[in-house]
């Protein structure tokens, strides 16, 4: 019977962590040949600045929660990616900027066993505004901010690329296209959108 109850409530955990969908800070398209998930149990601890630390680390390999096990320990998630296939993470600070003000966007490469790749080419695009040459190049936040539309270049030893955007006139949000590329990885894209104040 103590069987019974413990499958039942094991069912229940699991059936809870795949309907739970972690926080959307990832940007990526799910691989097509993805073959199922991949799990892991791990020890969070009571100490909550390594626990958050834990987790954070966890999040940024793709990790999602699923639920607590035995023995203080928690299950996480990741689809499973062959090592080979491209992974492209994406985010931008602020992530909603106003007319003529401007937005980092980081695109983070991995490969499918999510090590990051550095020397990836990375091509962003977007249907409007202004890609910037670098950090500190000037713009004028009130003139027309339109072209170039994309902006190319190379992951670094941390397998990011850096560029910034801004946009005037604006439309409600802006679409991102991000492709990355590099010999011997099948290559991987994302999408993602920046929203306007």
């Amino acid at each position: 019977m103590r069987g019974l109850v413990a499958l039942a409530i094991g069912v229940t955990v699991l059936s809870l962590g795949a309907a739970h969908q972690g926080p959307a800070a990832r940007a990526q398209d799910n691989p097509a040949s993805s073959k199922g998930w991949e799990f892991r149990a791990v020890p969070i601890g009571p100490d909550e600045k390594g626990a958050t630390e834990t987790l954070n680390d966890l999040a940024s390999e793709g990790w999602q929660y699923v639920g607590p096990l035995a023995n203080g320990l928690v299950a996480f998630r990741r689809i499973a990616v062959p090592k080979e296939h491209i992974i492209v993470d994406v985010s931008a600070t602020p992530q909603s900027v106003a007319p003529g003000e401007k937005a980092t966007i980081v695109v983070t490469v991995r490969a499918g066993d999510r090590s990051v790749l550095p020397g990836a080419k990375v091509t962003v695009s977007a249907g409007g505004g202004k890609f910037l040459e670098n950090a500190t190049t000037p713009f004028d936040p009130k003139a027309t901010l339109q072209g170039p539309f994309s902006a190319t270049g190379t992951t670094n030893e941390k397998g990011q690329f850096t560029t910034w955007w801004v946009c005037n006139p604006a439309a409600p949000g802006y679409g991102l296209g991000v492709q990355a590329s590099k010999a011997g990885f099948t290559g991987g894209k994302a999408e993602f959108t920046i929203r306007i104040k």
